[in-house]
């Protein structure tokens, strides 16, 4: 099974996937983990080069470089019963892209719900350095995130395979959130 992990930037994507990883047997990626370890591998590569400037200008990586990149690391791991993949699907055609690939009926999705100022903070209190961790380019995201990524909210939530997590409160609360409801729908064992 795959759990995928919405929210925008800044909600805490990665610390949960980080902390579920630590209570529940999974496996987790980070999207933007993944390419950005594919663009530093080989800086001068064309695909790092697309890569690098998606993230410069805070748009979204070709759905079939970030599937590809997926894909490998899921091969690498297939034994795995449960992977939780954060980042992933940002908009239709990615989601599209990933139906082509994965069974749906395998398919669940965390959204991270947190507002915008609360967002801006957790960035610009973070000391990753990210290319991408800018007001500009952070503004971008947020816009898209309303415009496109709540589409594919929407149709998870269509589809019975939406789970929604405050993840305003604490670490320990939206984990712990996130937690309870992956367990209440059976979907690894405690």
């Amino acid at each position: 099974k795959i759990i995928f992990v919405l929210g925008k930037p800044g909600c805490g994507k990665g610390t949960l996937s980080t902390n579920l990883a630590n209570l529940i047997p999974l496996t987790t990626f980070s999207v933007g983990q993944l390419l950005r370890d594919e663009a530093d591998r080989d800086p001068n590569a064309e695909e790092s080069k697309i890569i690098i400037k998606a993230f410069k200008e805070g748009s979204i990586v070709q759905p079939q470089i970030t599937v590809r990149l997926l894909e490998n690391a899921m091969e690498k791991l297939k034994e795995a019963k449960l992977f939780l993949i954060d980042g992933f699907p940002r908009d239709l055609d990615q989601l599209e892209y990933v139906a082509q690939k994965i069974d749906q009926n395998r398919c669940y999705l965390i959204h991270l719900k947190c507002d915008d100022d609360l967002c801006y903070k957790r960035i610009f209190g973070r000391k990753s350095g990210r290319i991408d961790d800018n007001e500009e380019t952070i503004s971008k995201r947020i816009v898209h995130f309303n415009q496109e990524t709540v589409k594919v909210i929407q149709m998870f939530k269509e589809k019975g395979r939406l789970i929604e997590v405050d993840s305003c409160h604490t670490v320990e609360e939206t984990c712990q959130q996130a937690c309870n409801a992956i367990h209440k729908l059976n979907l690894a064992k405690k």
